[in-house]
């Protein structure tokens, strides 16, 4: 079958030589790449900083090799809207960070967590979480935020709460 092409990622349940059944949707990164002119460092920094966990996976063949990366349509859709503006717009696209759990606030919805400055220095903040997880995020445990920013300063929530409205 040789090299994948978007078109057949649109069909359902594509059988690829080495991948398997591929579901609904998913769009092999490279090709992705490839059609927006977009490198492939790039496309791993956009990965890190701009999508969530849940907009892309990879997958290894069944002999094993390198394993190749799928994006979801969401994640297609954000890679995309990401090219257009050239990262000039912090308001079309999120930016995802990195952090470590401090513990619980005294809200219920929210959580003490350990992000990184500019600098490189840790710093306190407040972190919005869905009420269902705050029990599961003890101190030490590390986990991806949203970060908004809007003149009156930047706020955090949790990666599950991503897409719903800024809460204050």
């Amino acid at each position: 079958m040789g090299r994948i092409r978007v078109s057949e990622c649109r069909m359902e349940n594509v059988s690829v030589r080495g991948q398997g059944n591929i579901p609904t949707g998913m769009i092999l990164q490279r090709e992705l790449c490839e059609e927006l002119g977009i490198l492939p460092g790039l496309m791993r920094r956009i990965r890190a900083d701009h999508l969530r966990t849940q907009d892309w996976f990879t997958k290894r063949g069944p002999n094993g090799g390198r394993p190749s990366v799928w994006l979801t349509e969401e994640g297609e859709r954000k890679v995309r809207i990401y090219a257009e503006v050239q990262g000039d717009s912090p308001q079309l696209v999120h930016t995802f960070l990195d952090a470590t759990v401090l513990g619980p606030a005294p809200h219920k919805a929210r959580i003490w967590i350990a992000i990184e400055n500019g600098e490189g220095e840790l710093v306190k903040r407040g972190c919005v979480v869905p009420i269902n997880l705050k029990n599961r995020l003890v101190r030490g445990k590390p986990i991806r935020v949203e970060a908004v920013s809007d003149r009156d300063g930047t706020t955090y929530r949790h990666e599950k709460l991503a897409g719903y409205p800024a809460t204050s």
